[in-house]
């Protein structure tokens, strides 16, 4: 399908994998995308400034930037700058169109149903789209389509009628009549409001009157002289800004010609300096309207589908797309001669290029091609070629990790391994990494990837949750697999595993463990082996504090003790190669601080022989630049490790540093050349029990958390 993007050099149109559905979404094909012209203009305008400039507009921008020198190198800091600045952008958050699938839990959706769609990264300028249940209300007639796709900029002046509450017989001030202010202007009619504007553009100024609007003026200074005695002498009941104005002048303007006790509602993007005494003595109401209303910015509203009860959220900004639409269908909205200008996909550049000039439309739209063909989520511009000496391998699921550890990694091996497929959610994570690492064959299925006889190994990096059912259809299908961790979320599911991979011995499978596979460890094992008698191993994790909606603590991630700890056990079973005799876990709860229940445990992990290896894993403390220190004693000396950059003996006769690296060598390069060996020449020497053991102690400390 194609799809609009913004990139560095401007307007691309691209041809990319159609989006794959999943549960609590729909895939649409779009008849029509709305251009909010100044939000897109301001993209365009964005993403053409220099590196150097943004630093200069977002000093904290510089902060993280060194920050991430310091962790990990100029050169690796460099990669990750060039590649943000070179990806591609999607653009477009209003649209409408018709239903070609739904996802489970949909009911009042079906296929054929006509939408109109809502949201920045999913309502975008492309032929097909995935839209959560959510952002998408039933459009009743195909008829209404083309004023429907403008749903979320009419939803976004709907949420600020709302917030400004408006009574009957109030008069009102809009300032700005783009497409939101001259939506606005109408809602507040309907309401009974008594309505007043201000715009500078002339030909925007004209349409309002061409829709029955009289008081409209194009500054405050007409207004001031023209309003009525009444108006001058009380003030406006209450203000909508929908500008889009650098200059704090326009709040001052606007307070001052308010009433004591008026409200003020700020849709738009002007400047914020406040002078207290223009709304100290009046007291008036200043607030500010988030976009299409309750519910935005909340991902489990958003993308989970969780509603808001109605009884305490009567207007979330689902119901205000909807109440939107029905004015639309009731004709209590005119869009005629606002939303008049309209071009088809491919000719993305030339309307861009138009809206950058003075006499630009109001509005414009995108109009697409009825969708009759079948889905193609597989893009293949290179064909596989058979060859035995060759690893054929594919990338399924290409997140930050992947992208920055697992695919440059792979890539150092191009004698001996091909990568020749990515596999990722969206369309746009297709495109981005196809052109970064300059993969031909892009895939939005991993099944088309699973069937493809030619691909005979497969990386799985995606979420948790999707690593137990990839895996075991790869296995089916008799690919070579390496999954990062966990393998699973779920004992079930290991066993599942472990009995499958029983019946195909002849297959290569890793897991993601790769600290054992550091130097580093080789010199913890060297020590724990040379020791006469037990040990006692410490391994302190300093981790950052996530945000509550993090998928981490979701069923995508199943947790921090399944989704990272995993690696900490694997590493102990690793070092201390004997029967565990007892787990003691603990974790801290407290009534003041919320904290997710794995994010501050302790593992005690007992074996037969007397060591002990514990984990005390937590996001308390001021921010520590250790992130990972690891303290093993054995009967005369202690070994340090720390973010695995240092090791360092202490003995009776003083410290020693046995190694030390510029910045972490956690063993990644190291773990992906030996799979990729092992596939080639067949020296199982990593076992696979091994994977399952430390899978299965995971299972034991999250029952016992």
């Amino acid at each position: 399908m194609k799809q609009v993007f913004l990139s560095k050099n401007g307007i691309a149109v691209e041809e990319v994998p159609d989006p794959k559905i999943s549960e609590n979404t729909v895939l649409v094909s779009n008849s029509f995308s709305c251009v909010s012209i100044g939000t897109e203009l301001n993209s365009l305008l964005s993403i053409n400034k220099t590196l150097l400039k943004k630093v200069i507009d977002k000093p904290e921008v510089l902060k993280k930037f060194l920050n991430v020198i310091s962790d990990v190198g100029f050169n690796k800091t460099k990669r990750l700058v060039d590649k943000k600045l070179n990806q591609l952008y999607e653009i477009g958050y209003s649209s409408s169109g018709e239903v070609l699938e739904v996802g489970e839990n949909i009911n009042n959706i079906k296929k054929g149903d006509f939408v109109a769609c809502s949201g920045g990264g999913i309502a975008s300028h492309a032929e097909k789209i995935i839209v959560p249940k959510n952002l998408l209300v039933k459009v009743n007639k195909k008829d209404h389509l083309f004023h429907c796709s403008t749903v979320s900029i009419g939803a976004i002046a709907l949420n600020g009628v709302r917030r400004s509450n408006p009574t009957i017989g109030e008069s009102f001030l809009v300032v700005g009549l783009g497409l939101i202010g001259q939506i606005t202007i109408q809602i507040l009619r309907n309401c009974g409001v008594d309505v007043y504007a201000i715009e500078p553009n002339l030909d925007y100024l004209k349409k309002a009157k061409e829709n029955g609007f009289e008081n409209i003026y194009n500054n405050f200074k007409s207004l001031k002289k023209s309003v009525s005695n009444e108006i001058r002498n009380i003030g406006f009941d209450g203000a909508i800004i929908t500008a889009s104005n650098k200059s704090s002048l326009i709040l001052k303007e606007t307070f001052q010609l308010c009433r004591k006790r008026s409200r003020v509602i700020l849709v738009g993007d002007v400047g914020l300096s406040i002078d207290r005494e223009d709304i100290y003595k009046k007291e008036i109401d200043f607030k500010i309207s988030t976009s299409y209303g309750p519910g935005r910015y909340d991902s489990d509203y958003e993308l989970s589908g969780i509603d808001y009860p109605i009884g305490f959220v009567r207007w979330t900004m689902n119901r205000n797309m909807r109440a939107y639409v029905k004015m639309i269908e009731n004709k209590q909205i005119n869009l005629k001669n606002l939303v008049q200008f309209s071009q088809p996909i491919q000719k993305a550049k030339e309307l861009y290029q138009l809206l950058k000039t003075e006499k630009r439309p109001l509005s414009a739209v995108f109009t697409y091609k009825k969708i009759t063909k079948r889905l193609t989520q597989t893009i293949i511009k290179q064909k596989i070629k058979n060859d035995k000496k060759i690893i054929n391998c594919a990338v399924i699921g290409a997140g930050n990790f992947a992208s920055e550890v697992i695919i440059p990694n792979i890539l150092k091996y191009k004698k001996f391994c091909n990568l020749q497929y990515l596999c990722t959610k969206t369309s746009l994570s297709a495109i981005n990494l196809s052109k970064n690492f300059n993969i031909k064959n892009i895939s939005t299925n991993y099944l088309d990837i699973l069937n493809d006889q030619k691909v005979d190994t497969v990386f799985i990096t995606t979420r948790h949750d999707l690593h137990f059912e990839i895996l075991m259809k790869a296995i089916k299908k008799n690919k070579n697999i390496f999954v990062e961790k966990p393998i699973c979320l779920k004992k079930y599911e290991l066993d599942e595993i472990q009995k499958l991979l029983n019946k195909k011995k002849e297959l290569i499978f890793f897991s993601g463990f790769n600290r054992r596979f550091s130097n580093y460890a080789k010199i913890m094992r060297d020590f724990v082996n040379k020791q006469d008698g037990p040990v006692v191993v410490n391994y302190d994790v300093n981790t950052e504090v996530l945000d509550n909606n993090s998928w981490i603590y979701k069923k995508e991630g199943g947790g921090r003790n399944i989704g990272e700890a995993c690696h900490f056990y694997d590493l102990f079973l690793f070092l201390i190669d004997k029967q565990i005799k007892n787990i003691n876990v603990s974790s801290l709860n407290f009534e003041k601080v919320k904290f997710h229940k794995t994010d501050n445990f302790f593992v005690i992990i007992e074996f037969k022989d007397s060591s002990l290896a514990k984990l005390n894993y937590t996001v308390m403390g001021g921010g520590e630049k250790k992130k990972e220190f690891i303290k093993i004693q054995g009967s005369h000396e202690t070994l340090e490790i720390v973010d695995f950059k240092s090791a360092m003996l202490t003995t009776k006769n003083g410290r020693k540093e046995l190694m030390s690296s510029t910045y972490s060598n956690k063993g990644h390069d190291i773990l992906i050349k030996k799979f990729l060996d092992t596939i080639l020449h067949g020296n199982k020497d990593v076992s696979f029990d091994s994977i399952i053991k430390s899978m299965d102690l995971t299972f034991k400390i999250e029952e016992l958390l």
